[in-house]
């Protein structure tokens, strides 16, 4: 595993690899959850871990015990289709404890220095998918109301070309599950 999730499940005399526990939960509830920098050994007895550089990894089993269906649909024909039902509570969800009286918006896990958003010149959105699309939405907010360049870029793309971004640059990567290999790489990319 390097950057995008791995899990192995063990069932009886088979092994499961997959990038996300729903996806195999169907065929066995005993998990383990692969590290970056290890490698699963998959063999007719089972799986073990290791290093990259050839030690041994112990990890003991998860037993996921919570249902499937939780992790499923909940009833909608295509997960789509949940996600936009769910759009109001993963809103509330996301604005709770940052949005206070009087519409300002507080984010504590940001730390800009002083005077960073005055001097920004341009903005870089980066994501894959539908992510994407939110990003696009976000340019015209954001050059409407900052009145500032905003660049959307697919972050598989973005990783390999060479960027003008800047010291007054923003990078703004969006991933609904926080684990895109692409918009993770993209951001480090920026970051450099």
């Amino acid at each position: 595993r390097m950057i995008s999730p791995l899990v192995v499940g063990l069932g009886k005399g088979e092994v499961f690899l997959a990038s996300d526990i729903p996806a195999i939960l169907h065929q066995t509830r005993d998990i383990m959850v692969v590290d970056n920098g290890e490698i699963v050994d998959v063999t007719a007895d089972g799986a073990r871990l290791e290093t990259i550089d050839g030690r041994p990894v112990h990890r003991d089993l998860l037993q996921i015990t919570w249902d499937a269906a939780q992790a499923e649909r909940g009833g909608y024909p295509h997960f789509m289709l949940k996600e936009i039902h769910e759009q109001p509570q993963a809103v509330t969800e996301t604005l709770t404890g940052r949005l206070l009286d009087g519409g300002v918006v507080t984010l504590d896990e940001v730390h800009f220095p002083p005077g960073f958003a005055r001097e920004l010149d341009r903005i870089w959105i980066t994501a894959c998918g539908t992510a994407l699309h939110a990003g696009l939405v976000a340019k015209e907010v954001f050059e409407g109301l900052l009145r500032v360049p905003v660049e959307v870029a697919y972050a598989h793309e973005l990783r390999y070309r060479d960027p003008l971004i800047t010291p007054g640059s923003l990078t703004v990567a969006i991933s609904q599950s926080g684990e895109t290999a692409d918009t993770l790489a993209a951001m480090r990319e920026a970051q450099k």
